[in-house]
């Protein structure tokens, strides 16, 4: 029996060379998004990633997702509204290169 793990980490190790910086340097040229299902789990990507950096998802259109797209971002008490604005609506415009008002 072979054992794959191992040599996908000399693999990553092998192609990690290429990175200029650190890995956790990277977490500012990604995008994720909020559909997480868990309170916990969304509090932690904004630890982590930052709320700058995640957008609202859905799953559409898979019925995985939440009936009412942002419904937990919404329902998030440790979220400030400024917070809650960028989740749900801001950082897609930004990261599509719109304004808002082009949807008024």
């Amino acid at each position: 029996m072979r054992i794959r793990v191992p040599l996908r980490l000399t693999a990553v190790r092998r192609s990690s060379r290429w990175l200029r910086d650190v890995h956790s340097t990277y977490l500012n040229r990604i995008w994720v998004d909020s559909l997480v299902h868990d309170p916990d789990a969304l509090d932690l990507l904004v630890k982590k990633v930052g709320e700058d950096r995640i957008v609202l998802g859905s799953d559409y259109p898979f019925i995985l997702g939440e009936h009412r797209p942002g419904e937990l971002v919404l329902s998030m008490k440790s979220l400030t509204d400024a917070q809650k604005r960028k989740i749900l609506y801001e950082n897609a415009l930004k990261l599509l290169g719109v304004r808002k008002e082009q949807f008024l």
